[in-house]
């Protein structure tokens, strides 16, 4: 399973109130969250620093302007 690792100091995670450093993994072929850490990884494939990552939140904004 082909995988992509998410850096930050501040992810959101389902333990705590407030952001945190961790890393999120990401199944490249499904597109899928497969792991949520509670520790930032040196050999992520991108460190976004002091940027917030969310992990399963979706942006529900929508105008359904057809009929």
């Amino acid at each position: 399973m082909p995988v992509v690792e998410l850096t930050s100091n501040r992810v959101l995670h389902e333990e705590h109130d407030d952001p945190s450093p961790g890393t999120i993994v990401i199944d490249t072929d499904t597109g899928k969250i497969v792991e949520v850490r509670q520790t930032k990884s040196a050999s992520a494939d991108h460190d976004y620093g002091d940027l917030v990552i969310m992990p399963g939140l979706v942006d529900a904004h929508v105008h359904l302007n057809e009929p």
